[in-house]
């Protein structure tokens, strides 16, 4: 939401075309992007939220897991595409042992305005062996702005 002379202005932004550029090994990284087109009329702002689920764990995981967001400002009927970088850290939990660990199967991937909207999804398969995770692992998610 942005403001003009006190006037909030919402972008009535849709996500869609949710990628991925393939398979990634525990303890890599993947890259997604999303197109984000503002369909409202006027100019405004949007966050764009990067959502993930390990749907096999060998503990029970969060149901939805935020990996990554962006906000950006487009004008009616702009298109922009967002690109993430997340490295696999980001779905890693604590298992049994109580070891930080990645392992691998699969992940559901959504981006939405919230965790229970899915607007565009697509899965993402982790390979390998299990990756224990050490302090010098990536965990930040990074983000850039392309046009559509």
């Amino acid at each position: 939401m942005s403001l003009h002379c006190g006037v909030a202005r919402r972008a009535d932004p849709r996500h869609t075309d949710l990628a991925i550029a393939g398979d990634v090994e525990a303890g890599g990284s993947f890259v997604t992007t999303v197109r984000v087109t503002n369909t409202g009329p006027r100019e405004g702002s949007d966050v764009v939220q990067l959502y993930g689920h390990d749907v096999v764990a060998s503990i029970t995981r969060p149901t939805a897991q935020l990996l990554g967001y962006r906000r950006l400002g487009l004008e009616s009927g702009e298109s922009a595409v967002v690109r993430f970088v997340v490295p696999t850290t980001r779905l890693g939990f604590s298992d049994r042992d109580l070891v930080r660990a990645v392992e691998p199967g699969d992940v559901e991937l959504w981006v939405g305005p919230s965790c229970e909207s899915r607007e565009t999804e697509t899965c993402l398969r982790i390979t390998g062996q299990t990756h224990q995770v050490t302090v010098d692992d990536p965990r930040w998610t990074t983000s850039g702005l392309f046009p559509a």
